[in-house]
């Protein structure tokens, strides 16, 4: 496939113009290109799984850590060979490897290619650094492109990091993948889902991308920080748990089986978390007070959590008994098979279950809003109330938590100088959280 070398929609250009092959994109100002051996990080990950990257390329692209997106792509004229199994990618859901196959004969059917995935990233070396670890097995964070692990030899294959102006990163991949379908009658290989949004941008075009309007001041960079990490709602929902004491995984996916012996999702839950009764946080010689929702728990605590922009619910396979979605979540994370099916019915009709023991289960959801549906109330955190429990954490520690380089993007992004009021914080990032994409 050929990337698109100008500007347009996805209606608009020719066949010159779409994309047959990675070389192909990204060779127009304001573009900078990068491309590395994968077997190179694989080893650096495996070595070092802590070390600067720095040293992989000299290019200031990869130094700086620029936004951008990354072409996956194999670089041999022979069709590549499928496994059944991911190799060291531990944290990998598994395709059928004849299914792998046909789909790389339908892509090649139309027109050659070597790409076999697009991503994105507000900062390429810590997302292709994420990747890496992910084919290692060191990490869970990299589940895009997770089918890649899967072709015979991928340690030959390379990346090409192709940088762009600030916060038009997800326009460049959206608009790379509308043209690859086009020329393909489908997208790449590992990418499981279509574009996601209305932006729009190619090299070329201008810097502005569609449903990011500029605004003055601090609020439109604060916004473009957030938009370039690319956080969504699920990652500030995750972070307030995680700030709360909860182990948490976002996206967990509910599989069921297909007859060819693989997977597919049925559906998934934005956020489970669990977190444990003794637990305490200690900054210079003070215990840091969690949500009063969670002050009181004596008993291990679980969470299903779904994450919605507007009112707070729950999806519909969540709260219908009959698909047995939330009895597999609890199977699935190890819940007591004593207690699961009176846990998932009390979670199905109530939100939230005690038993006789040490555990506790809640289905609670965060959003714009409360929900009028049963959930309890206090189950139901509204953005208003996230956002002013992450202010307060903030700003009562900001001393010891200054030094938070190391922390997620998402942590970092919400970031805020204690001279700024608490109103102000929440409406700012009220604002902004109500424009961050959320995962379909």
């Amino acid at each position: 496939m050929c990337l698109g070398r100008r500007g347009g929609s996805a209606a608009s250009f020719g066949p010159a113009e779409v994309f047959v092959n990675a070389s192909d994109v990204g060779r127009d100002p304001p573009c900078v290109r990068v491309v590395l051996k994968l077997a190179s990080l694989l080893a650096q990950a495996q070595v070092h799984p802590r070390a600067s990257w720095t040293a992989l390329d000299p290019a200031e692209a990869w130094r700086r850590n620029f936004p951008g997106i990354y072409i996956v792509r194999w670089p041999h004229n022979h069709a590549p060979d499928f496994l059944s199994t991911p190799g060291l990618a531990r944290h990998a859901e598994v395709r059928p490897p004849n299914a792998l196959a046909e789909s790389w004969r339908s892509i090649l059917e139309r027109q050659t290619t070597d790409v076999l995935y697009v991503g994105k990233a507000g900062a390429l070396r810590e997302r292709v650094r994420q990747l890496a670890r992910f084919g290692v097995g060191l990490s869970d964070k990299h589940k895009g492109g997770e089918w890649l692990w899967q072709v015979q030899d991928i340690e030959s294959a390379e990346i090409v990091l192709i940088t762009c102006p600030p916060g038009c990163q997800v326009g460049f991949e959206n608009s790379i993948l509308e043209r690859f379908k086009l020329l393909h009658g489908d997208y790449p290989l590992a990418n499981r889902k279509p574009p996601q949004g209305p932006q729009r941008w190619w090299p070329g075009d201008s810097a502005r991308i569609a449903g990011l309007e500029p605004t003055a001041g601090r609020s439109r960079r604060k916004r473009t920080l957030m938009t370039e990490l690319g956080v969504t709602r699920e990652d500030v929902a995750a972070w307030f748990l995680r700030l709360n004491g909860f182990l948490t995984t976002e996206n967990f996916i509910v599989h069921q089986k297909e007859t060819g012996g693989g997977a597919v999702p049925r559906t998934d839950a934005d956020v489970i978390g669990v977190r444990f009764p003794q637990r305490a946080e200690v900054v210079d010689g003070c215990a840091l007070s969690d949500h009063t929702s969670f002050q009181d728990c004596s008993r291990i605590l679980f969470v299903i959590a779904e994450v919605k922009r507007g009112e707070c619910e729950l999806n519909g396979p969540l709260r219908n008994p009959e698909d047995r979605i939330i009895h597999d979540v609890l199977r699935a994370c190890g819940f007591p098979e004593s207690e699961r099916d009176d846990a998932a019915m009390a979670l199905y009709t109530t939100g939230h279950y005690e038993g006789d023991g040490s555990l506790e289960a809640r289905a609670i959801a965060f959003g714009s809003r409360p929900s009028r549906a049963a959930l309890r109330v206090h189950e139901q955190f509204c953005w208003t109330d996230v956002l002013g429990f992450i202010y307060e954490r903030y700003v009562h520690f900001s001393d010891p938590k200054k030094q938070h380089q190391q922390w997620p993007a998402v942590g970092r992004a919400l970031w805020t100088d204690p001279a700024e009021q608490r109103e102000e914080y929440v409406a700012r990032l009220l604002e902004e959280i109500m424009g961050l994409p959320g995962r379909p």
